[in-house]
């Protein structure tokens, strides 16, 4: 059964953070050992299957046709890489069902 954070000895608060102090991880992750860098590694080699293009684009293209057959998720995905990202907006709408009036 695992240990509570008072019964254990690696210097955690009653609430289970860990506490000043800590050394559960002093090196940290590893540089370059990312997976965002390990797929840009990647991306830029060449395809073996398609001379003179890289994986790269060898997969954007394949999202391409997906795009064109009507998959929305690759629809999605090229709009917001070119178009960008629609801009969210939040309308907060006050609650009259009790007849008051609220002023903001």
């Amino acid at each position: 059964m695992a240990k509570t954070p008072q019964e254990s000895d690696d210097k955690r608060k009653p609430n289970g953070q860990f506490g000043p102090g800590n050394r559960a991880n002093p090196g940290g992750r590893p540089k370059g050992r990312s997976t965002a860098a390990i797929l840009r590694k990647l991306y830029d080699k060449s395809n073996k299957d398609h001379p003179g293009k890289t994986n790269h684009e060898v997969v954007l293209e394949r999202v391409l046709d997906m795009a064109l057959g009507g998959d929305k998720w690759a629809i999605d995905f090229i709009t917001d890489r070119t178009e960008g990202r629609p801009i969210q907006t939040q309308v907060n709408v006050p609650d009259t069902s009790n007849n008051e009036v609220v002023v903001a």
